[in-house]
């Protein structure tokens, strides 16, 4: 029964996912291959976990704080988007489309993923 249960959700949700123009993005870990439904969502690729709960996703969250300026000089690789990931206590996590494009992911703690660079420009708006 339990089974059966967990069958249905999933079919459910692959179903509504697929309605909403989700495009699948995956990355490896440990040797597999793990796919995550990604939207375009008020202008910010975010993942379906953020997109089914907008009002508690931790990735929405932060792209609405304010971070203080980061010294350019101290970022290691000069990746900007990823040092302001990090202030904002996520984790940078590169996903690739069916198209073979990478995109940096700022990953939370309650796995909810925002595009980095997006996230980048909506929380530094203007600070150089």
């Amino acid at each position: 029964m339990v089974k059966i249960v967990w069958i249905l959700l999933v079919v459910c949700f692959c179903w509504t996912t697929h309605g909403q123009n989700y495009e699948t993005y995956h990355f490896w870990f440990k040797r597999k291959k793990i796919s995550v439904p990604i939207k375009k969502e008020q202008n910010i690729l975010i993942n379906d976990i953020c997109v089914l709960n907008l009002k508690n996703c931790l990735a929405m969250e932060a792209s609405k704080k304010k971070v203080k300026k980061i010294d350019f000089k101290k970022i290691a690789q000069g990746n900007i988007a990823g040092a302001y990931c990090e202030k904002l206590d996520g984790s940078l996590l590169v996903l690739s489309n069916v198209k073979g494009e990478d995109t940096e992911f700022c990953h939370f703690k309650d796995k909810t993923m925002i595009d980095a660079y997006a996230l980048y420009q909506k929380v530094s708006k203007g600070k150089k």
